[in-house]
């Protein structure tokens, strides 16, 4: 699976990087994806992270390489 945020829609609340650690990297404004592969043991979590996303930002998509 791939996660990927919206910079366009992201208002860098923090909620993916506590969520993420090591995934996202949050900035002044936006968050970053810093490793779009979500190891299967984050799956679930990421999936999630999805609905609660307050800017509805996130995004998690099947690996199809």
């Amino acid at each position: 699976m791939k996660l990927n945020i919206d910079i366009s829609r992201c208002i860098g609340c923090g909620l993916c990087e506590e969520t993420l650690p090591g995934l996202v990297k949050t900035g002044k404004l936006t968050a970053t994806v810093i490793h779009p592969d979500i190891p299967p043991n984050l799956e679930k979590i990421a999936q999630a992270l999805v609905e609660y996303c307050p800017a509805e930002a996130i995004e998690v998509t099947e690996d199809t390489t």
